[in-house]
């Protein structure tokens, strides 16, 4: 079996056959899909090839590894590619055109993932299956490759194949009439039909040719690359799983990678840190700086005021960090430390881990607090209250704002408001939802229940009390009179009213 070849564009040189895996192909005997189905399937073009490929997140394809010879992981293609996406008939003019900015191999089979310029928000992506291929079981094959009369279809095929066997990353399949994948077919969607609904059982990878337009072999069969069993990594890469908002800015954690966004309609993200340098495992923003903690414990910080500084290394062994104004706080070995200003300056020492462990930390103004491995929150002001208070017990989390400072303890949220000696107020009941994080920004307060649900209310409008926000939320955030969240693991953006509308952002 030879493996598939992305299609060469008029023009090109065209290859012999290949010992090296390459890309799939169109299918020979199938027919054009009707106007609009299979809307998820892509066509990527570069200058002298074009592969298919398959739509599985907003700014993410599914495709063959082999369509993208010479790139490294998580780099941008060695040669520029363009995806189409949403547009079957490529006469037309629906769907989407963009560019593919990053490419990620899945290492152990054809199989990759190409990141898009612009996320395509208006096509459903396809449904991973579960399921591995069986023999026996029929799968439907798109792709924009060739055909046994046309070099370059100007429509998107299918053909139905049957599954003859299976290995631990592959599927044989035995095209029904004869027919096979072909060239331009790479990286095309194995589909399966499951309670009225398709999802994905593979991708094309390589191909006898069989019926092909130019090819005379009479071997027949193609080989689809398992896609059953890559959930989880599709799912690393394409799903944001943390969110930092200051001001206008907004600043998102994906595969380890931070990315900015400096307003909300701007063309894209930046990238800030990228995951090759170190993983990251929590992500802060306030004003100009972003800081990210990596897993092997290194803190850095960069502030945007400053050009031409970039990322400035500020420690080492550091398990929780916090940024307010000029401010870092960090803990390293169960102690507390505070740096103020410039961020090659020296640290100080607040809390030292003889009194008890630091597990946490958190400065909002000229207020630091630390969470002791004892569950007390003890907090020191450095205006009003130089020395350290011990404010609270069976505290799990904490936040601070200004002159507010929010506790989870026994599952209820409270809030105390201005001097540190004040009383507490309970703001959420556990009756109504157990709470697993709560953020405070100004004069409002927000909780992300352990169903998922996020509660927000602003104490600054009169007579509102609290609003379910989003459900199925797994990490949220307040700032400046925005709510950020993530939600299926994709980030969206509300300013202003609490009862307004949801602002979606790409990736």
């Amino acid at each position: 079996m030879r493996y598939l070849r992305p299609a060469l564009l008029a023009g090109a040189v065209v290859l012999g056959t290949l010992t090296a895996a390459a890309p799939a192909q169109a299918v020979s005997g199938g027919a054009p899909a009707a106007d609009g189905a299979y809307a998820f399937t892509a066509k990527l073009i570069t200058s002298s090839r074009a592969c298919s490929g398959v739509l599985v997140a907003p700014n993410w394809v599914l495709t063959a590894a082999s369509c993208f010879p010479g790139t490294t992981d998580g780099g941008a293609p060695a040669t520029a590619t363009t995806a189409i996406v949403g547009r079957t008939d490529l006469r037309g003019t629906a769907g989407h055109e963009t560019t593919v900015s990053a490419v990620f191999p899945r290492g152990d089979r054809d199989l990759a993932l190409a990141k898009l310029a612009h996320a395509v928000t208006d096509v459903a992506p396809v449904t991973l299956g579960g399921t591995a291929p069986a023999a026996g079981e029929k799968l439907r094959v798109a792709g924009y490759g060739r055909t046994g009369t046309e070099w370059v279809p100007d429509k998107l095929h299918t053909g139905a194949f049957t599954v003859t066997s299976a290995t631990a990353t592959t599927a044989a399949l035995t095209g029904d009439g004869g027919i096979d994948t072909c060239k331009g077919d790479a990286g095309g969607p194995a589909l399966r039909e499951s309670g009225g609904r398709l999802e994905l059982a593979g991708i094309s990878s390589a191909s006898w040719q069989h019926g092909c337009l130019g090819e005379a072999g009479t071997r027949q069969g193609t080989t689809a690359v398992r896609t059953d069993d890559v959930a989880g990594w599709v799912e690393q890469l394409t799903l944001v799983t943390d969110v930092a908002l200051t001001g206008g800015r907004i600043t998102r954690l994906q595969n380890g990678s931070a990315y900015l966004l400096n307003a909300v309609g701007d063309s894209s993200w930046s990238l800030q840190w990228d995951a090759r340098f170190g993983a990251v495992t929590k992500l802060r923003a306030d004003g100009p700086r972003i800081g990210v903690l990596l897993a092997n414990g290194d803190l850095w910080v960069k502030d945007d005021a400053v050009p031409g500084l970039g990322w400035v290394r500020e420690s080492d062994a550091v398990t929780d960090f916090a940024l307010s104004g000029t401010r870092i706080a960090a803990v390293r070995e169960g102690s507390a430390y505070l740096k103020e200003g410039d961020l090659q300056g020296g640290w100080t020492t607040q809390w030292d881990a003889g009194f008890g462990a630091v597990a946490a930390v958190g400065i909002g103004g000229a207020r630091v607090g630390v969470l002791t491995a004892d569950a007390h929150l003890r907090l020191k002001d450095d205006v009003a209250h130089p020395g350290w208070t011990d404010q609270a017990d069976r505290v799990t989390a904490f936040d601070l704002s200004g002159d507010r400072i929010a506790v989870l303890r026994d599952g209820f949220a409270q809030l105390k408001q201005g001097d540190l000696f004040g009383g507490w107020s309970t703001q959420w009941d556990p009756r109504f939802g157990a709470v697993t994080k709560l953020d405070i920004d100004g004069a409002r307060i927000g909780v992300l229940l352990a169903d998922g649900v996020v509660q927000v209310k602003d104490d600054s409008a009169a007579n509102t009390g609290w609003f379910a926000e989003s459900d199925r939320t797994t990490a949220f955030g307040l700032a400046g009179g925005r709510v950020a969240v993530v939600r299926d693991g994709r980030l969206s953006v509300k300013d202003g009213d609490l009862q307004g509308p949801w602002t979606e952002l790409g990736q």
